[in-house]
């Protein structure tokens, strides 16, 4: 069959298809659209949304998260340990979580000491717990 007749018996099916489906039950009106997406949950909020998603999309900013999630305070120089990553780095990350709000930092001396927010660690132990109970994720490696 040539690309021709193939385009043919598909236009064909969806015309079908067209005939077969009360467009009056599927397609709304400009205003009936405009009222349901007032109705989707976070659909205003998309961007900021999807920013936060992008802040914690980096392998060392959800660790750092998930280190913070197991102790109340982690000292920078800990976080350098934990990824054999060097100190710019880790500093770097932890300014980018500071200033959206996740983390919360002290300083005593030379070192500064890391915390989640409250906010944070509620939403995070959520998150981590929502994960946990996921079967679509791959088997981790061994």
């Amino acid at each position: 069959m040539s690309g021709k007749e193939k385009t043919k018996k598909s236009k064909k099916r969806v015309e079908k298809l067209l005939v077969q489906t009360d467009l009056s039950k599927t397609c709304m009106t400009f205003s009936e659209w405009q009222r349901f997406m007032k109705t989707v949950p976070l659909f205003s909020q998309a961007e900021v949304v999807s920013e936060f998603l992008k802040l914690i999309d980096n392998p060392i900013r959800l660790k750092i998260i998930l280190i913070l999630l197991e102790r109340d305070w982690a000292c920078n120089c800990e976080f350098e340990y934990a990824f054999n990553a060097h100190q710019t780095l880790i500093s770097h990350n932890l300014k980018l979580l500071r200033i959206k709000g996740v983390i919360q930092f002290t300083k005593s001396g030379q070192w500064n000491f890391y915390k989640l927010t409250d906010q944070a660690k509620e939403f995070f132990l959520a998150f981590r717990s929502l994960f946990l109970q996921t079967t679509f994720l791959p088997p981790s490696k061994k």
